[in-house]
């Protein structure tokens, strides 16, 4: 009896411990990588399987046996059933938020350029009531051009434009202007969307695939070609290095001309 209860009490350790690393490799599947979602997969269903045998082992000091089969049959269907929806959820809310946030960067950085090019060839910014207007028709990559649809990143049929232009710099000529002024940020509306800083916190058709717990931002270009992420709780930037092709860590406020942001 004795023999059976220090097994069992070792089988419930090890589930407990290999819970908690399962825990953890889910947290970092969030923050980093999804490769730590295999991980987390790999140990929540050993710490079911070790869980479900040490209750099965109770049971049987209890002289229980065909009730503890029974238990530790449906266990094992429940932890199955859990562990599959756990790890769904999970890689469709990471790939939809990779995919909103990698087209975001992109698109955000061509259509910025193409703006910019749009304000030397004309002498002044697009109007700003009718800048994707103004973009639709030039060279977007390769063979293909901008059309109305190329301004809906996210794929949600409400939402015609996930961008939205300063509309302080409509129709303005770019010289003389400050080099940190916002052009381009991310939100959601109709074609043509423009505004200024009341449209930063507006619900936002990626915002609904961050975890709560998960640091929301947006993408911002610049007029000086510069793309930050802007972190939305502080104000903090990241800049955006194309050597590198990634993000630099995030630099509260002041530390950057970047942040706060400059509208005109």
């Amino acid at each position: 009896m004795k023999k059976y209860r220090k097994r069992s009490i070792s089988l419930v350790i090890a589930s407990i411990i290999s819970g908690f690393i399962a825990v953890m490799f889910f947290f970092l599947s969030l923050k980093f990588s999804e490769v730590f979602g295999y991980v987390y997969a790999i140990f929540t269903l050993f710490a079911l399987i070790l869980g479900t045998v040490a209750i099965a082992k109770i049971f049987r000091t209890l002289k229980k046996r065909k009730f503890s089969a029974m238990v530790e049959l449906v266990a094992l269907i429940l932890a199955g059933l859990i562990l599959f929806d756990l790890t769904l959820v999970s890689h469709a809310r990471w790939r939809s938020l990779r995919t909103i946030t990698v087209n975001g960067k992109v698109m955000i950085k061509k259509f910025g350029n193409i703006i910019n090019e749009y304000a030397e060839q004309n002498g002044h910014m697009p109007d700003a009531d009718h800048w994707c207007d103004s973009l639709i028709g030039h060279p977007l990559a390769g063979s293909l051009r901008v059309v109305k649809n190329s301004f809906n990143i996210a794929g949600d049929p409400d939402k015609e434009c996930n961008f939205a232009f300063n509309k302080n710099l409509s129709n303005l000529s770019i010289d003389g202007l400050s080099r940190n002024v916002v052009v381009l940020f991310e939100a959601d509306g109709e074609l043509n969307l423009s505004g200024g800083p009341d449209l930063i916190n507006t619900k936002r058709v990626k915002d609904q695939y961050f975890w709560p717990w998960k640091e929301k931002f947006i993408y911002v270009f610049f007029i000086d070609n510069t793309i930050v992420k802007y972190r939305l709780h502080d104000d903090a930037v990241a800049l955006y290095d194309p050597d590198k092709d990634e993000f630099t860590d995030w630099f509260k406020q002041d530390l950057t001309p970047y942040s706060p942001l400059k509208w005109e």
